[in-house]
């Protein structure tokens, strides 16, 4: 689940739902929603610090009104320059790598904003990218675009982690072959 960086500095980690974890669970990296400073370090402290946590991923790809309203999610992926000083905070606070998840362009004219979009990003220090090809209107329905996967890695040098129609272990071995994505999300 998607951590709201304005909550997680007063959430106790142990109980709250989102964050409950095992002590035998490592590796894991938690979502994070956020856009102000303040709320990003406080979260990320505890997160790495208290948590466990072994790299932090901002979420730019949710459409929810609950995100949307707080200018969270995908309504970063409208301004690159408001986006890239997100990364550049968080990064600042963090001693763990730092992810960025995206939605899909439009269409395929749209391709080379989206890749001008991650190379801000990874010049502001993202370390990998997960992108999840369907755009904000379409949710979750319809299928997701795997060749905006393939453009992307293609064009940039950071890793690219390809997330959109995963069920079985098959399609995790199709995108692979497909994309030449560094890793998948399911």
């Amino acid at each position: 689940e998607m951590l709201n960086s304005r909550r997680v500095p007063s959430e106790n980690l142990k109980t709250t739902p989102e964050t409950l974890r095992s002590d035998d669970e490592s590796n894991l990296v938690p979502q994070i929603l956020g856009n102000e400073e303040i709320p990003i370090q406080k979260s990320v402290l505890r997160l790495v610090h208290e948590w466990g946590a072994s790299g932090i991923d901002i979420n730019m790809g949710c459409p929810v009104q609950r995100a949307l309203k707080h200018n969270y999610g995908v309504s970063l992926m409208g301004d690159v320059d408001y986006a890239a000083r997100v990364v550049e905070m968080t990064k600042k606070h963090s001693t763990v790598p730092v992810s960025v998840k995206l939605r899909a362009v439009g269409s395929e004219k749209s391709i080379p904003q989206l890749i001008s979009f991650v190379e801000k990003l990874a010049e502001a220090g993202a370390d990998w990218i997960t992108l999840h090809p369907r755009t904000a209107e379409q949710k979750r329905r319809g299928q997701a675009d795997w060749n905006q996967i393939t453009k992307l890695k293609k064009a940039v040098k950071i890793p690219i982690i390809g997330n959109g129609d995963i069920q079985i272990v098959d399609d995790v071995l199709l995108m692979l072959q497909e994309t030449s994505a560094d890793k998948v999300m399911a």
